[in-house]
């Protein structure tokens, strides 16, 4: 069986990459924390944000237990007077009789806002009982956020500190209520506890230190059922419902020759904590919006309010008391969550797209996002269900979906302050026409063309010193090996001069040896010449043969179909390097282009005249009576315009015959291509035969 063989992949990156997509990743999840904000990316935070996941756990996860400790006791329209407020004589004997069952403690969802003078026994009777029952009464206050206070009962009813608790709900941007705060405070110091924190103190104090254990101010509403708001369906979440009985009911049965009435809400109620609050739950009433709030619960066919506000704060007791605490995490921890997610798919990215196998490339990348997807959904919905963790969904979501677009554009503002500076190094003195091949090189916005075109003026460079020292060699009494002439290279162009007295010999040739030392000492460009080398030659040999191709065969063949373009064929030959040549040099062109602007200033001292003008250093510098032999200016077919071309001798091994091929190197593009070939066979033969190479001879 073949064994499958991934190639290109990096198990580690550079360090300072690494450093780099970490703050990307930490970029982007601090984003998450504003860009749900933006019109244009409202309908991402909409459809996937932390509060849908939440009450699609909350309306999947099936029953929860509701604390048997937990009583319900409602009061209707029958309760309110002329006036359509409640009449509190009738609260007060209602509640006096519910006192006679022995409970825990009664929580009562109601303000005492005024005193009444228009009923003043209705206040008196209230106050009483309150004065009756100072450790098992609890009543309701209101903050208003607008006045920033809280709507406090009047003096003469007596209630002190620990008999009051705030009823205030938390609804979200959405209008639903899905958590709840411990207490609640004004900017004047005034401190209040929520009405079922202060209900569950007198029920279990072990239950309300394990809340409190956790430090938190704020905590998911763990809800188990409402107190049958809605009629019964099949889809409907909130069927189950709490114990729930007519706080009427109860007085009724003190009255009634029914005993077992009596003994049921005696045995039901001894000991219990009670909460009472209003809730129109008369048939026909379904639609009642009055005290109803949205939660978690509401079927999404139902547009209107689902439950009681003495539901919800029974719910909060419930979690209090069944010790499910879910509280949020600081942002702070969902940012390191975010960040850890998108950095992961940033590394697995970098990793793996340097595969070469396009299907196993695509597999990994896709099917790694999809897996870190999949952990960005699923993990914070395992935490909130079975943990008291609530993680963000929405941040490692948002993360995955825009990550890549906020690492493409730090890379490009990297790029960007990159090119500014290495433009500003370029005002220093240089020649103007190895400033302008700089400047050419950084006009490309594509890494790999940058790469290509670097590449293409070093071996511009160097064949042009060549070519001017054969020049040189012609009209003095020296020469070059055969081996030299036919193909130069910068082992052999260095092994030739040291045969030669540089002191003695012309300008021309000095600077034209200097320019090959200073090619040849820097490690980077002496084995990119040899990466430019092989990039030509095949490019070259590749066009050859295309052109030789007749329409049927250029169908057929496995080539052309392997490399359409220039620019496929010369990304295969580098990738397939290895070494200092792979694809990190290739796309991070920076490593070949520093080395090669450092050239550019050093021979730039060696050039300069005394008047800070320079002497010629490149092909596109030589001219007139400069020209070197195998410099020829030609029109180029693809650009249609006069260009330079540096004569590659090494290329006419491949089909024996002198022909525009071997012209294809220099120009502005390495797809360069002379209209006509100058015909310089029987000018090399000379040189071949002549004083040249009189040493091989």
């Amino acid at each position: 069986m073949k064994r499958l063989t991934i190639t290109g992949f990096r198990r580690r990156l550079p360090s300072g990459r690494v450093v780099e997509l970490l703050f990307s990743a930490l970029v982007m999840a601090l984003l998450t924390l504003f860009i749900g904000d933006l019109p244009e990316l409202e309908v991402v935070e909409s459809t996937v944000n932390d509060d849908s996941f939440s009450d699609f756990v909350v309306t999947t996860r099936g029953e929860l237990p509701i604390d048997t400790n937990i009583v319900v006791l409602t009061y209707g329209p029958e309760i309110l007077d002329q006036e359509q407020r409640v009449d509190r004589s009738l609260l007060s004997q209602y509640l006096l009789a519910l006192f006679e069952c022995s409970p825990r403690v009664v929580a009562v969802d109601f303000l005492i806002e005024d005193e009444r003078p228009d009923y003043p026994e209705g206040d008196e009777m209230l106050s009483t009982l309150i004065g009756d029952h100072p450790d098992d009464l609890i009543f309701g206050i209101f903050r208003e956020d607008s006045l920033n206070r809280f709507r406090l009962p009047p003096p003469s009813f007596r209630l002190n500190h620990n008999q009051l608790g705030s009823i205030n709900l938390n609804p979200e941007e959405d209008r639903v209520i899905r958590n709840f705060r411990k207490e609640w405070t004004t900017d004047s110091g005034q401190r209040y506890e929520s009405l079922a924190l202060k209900a569950a103190r007198r029920i279990d104090e072990s239950a309300v230190a394990f809340l409190e254990e956790s430090g938190a101010e704020q905590f998911v509403i763990d809800y188990a059922g409402g107190i049958g708001e809605h009629k019964e369906a099949a889809e409907d979440n909130a069927v189950q419902i709490f114990p729930t009985f007519p706080l009427e009911a109860i007085f009724q049965s003190l009255f009634s020759e029914d005993e077992s009435a009596r003994e049921f809400y005696l045995s039901t109620l001894r000991g219990k904590g009670v909460l009472v609050g209003y809730a129109d739950l008369r048939a026909g009433q379904v639609t009642s919006i009055v005290d109803r709030f949205y939660t978690p619960l509401k079927p999404e066919k139902n547009s209107l309010p689902d439950m009681h506000g003495v539901a919800i704060h029974a719910n909060i007791l419930n979690t209090i008391l069944q010790q499910r605490i879910v509280y949020e995490v600081p942002w702070w921890i969902n940012v390191i969550w975010g960040t850890i997610i998108v950095f992961l798919m940033y590394y697995g990215f970098e990793a793996f797209r340097r595969i070469r196998q396009v299907r196993m490339r695509a597999i990994l990348i896709y099917g790694g996002w999809a897996i870190l997807l999949a952990i960005a959904l699923m993990l914070p919905i395992t935490l909130f269900r079975y943990t008291s963790w609530k993680l963000s969904i929405y941040t490692p979501f948002a993360g995955l979906i825009l990550g890549r677009l906020v690492l493409g554009i730090f890379d490009k503002v990297k790029q960007v302050v990159k090119d500014t500076m290495l433009r500003r190094h370029l005002r220093r003195p240089l020649p103007e026409g190895l400033r302008k091949e700089l400047q050419s090189i950084l006009a490309h916005s594509d890494l790999k063309e940058r790469y290509i075109q670097s590449l293409h003026l070093l071996q511009r460079i160097f064949h042009t010193s060549c070519d001017r020292m054969f020049a040189e060699a012609m009209r003095e009494d020296f020469g070059f090996s055969r081996e030299t002439v036919g193909a130069p290279t910068p082992g052999r162009i260095k092994s030739d001069l040291k045969e030669i007295d540089l002191s003695t010999a012309s300008q021309n040739l000095r600077d034209a040896a200097a320019t090959i030392d200073l090619l040849t000492s820097d490690p980077i460009l002496r084995k990119s010449l040899r990466v430019a080398r092989s990039l030509v030659i095949a490019v070259n040999e590749i066009n050859r043969q295309n052109a030789a191709l007749d329409d049927e065969e250029k169908s057929e063949s496995e080539t052309q179909s392997r490399f359409e373009t220039t620019d496929d064929y010369a990304e295969t030959v580098i990738s397939a390097m290895g070494g200092d040549a792979s694809e990190d040099k290739y796309e991070s062109f920076e490593e070949l282009y520093i080395p090669l602007e450092r050239f550019a200033f050093q021979i730039a001292k060696v050039i300069v005249e005394p008047d800070g003008s320079f002497r010629p250093v490149t092909s596109g510098d030589i001219v007139g009576e400069e020209t070197a032999p195998f410099i020829v200016r030609e029109r180029c077919q693809v650009h249609n315009r006069m260009e330079t071309f540096v004569y590659l001798s090494e290329q006419e091994d491949a089909n024996n015959q002198d022909d525009y091929f071997d012209l294809i190197y220099a120009g502005d593009t390495i797809g360069c291509r002379t209209e006509k070939h100058p015909g310089l066979t029987e000018f090399r033969e000379d040189i071949l035969h002549s004083s040249l190479t009189k040493r091989s001879s």
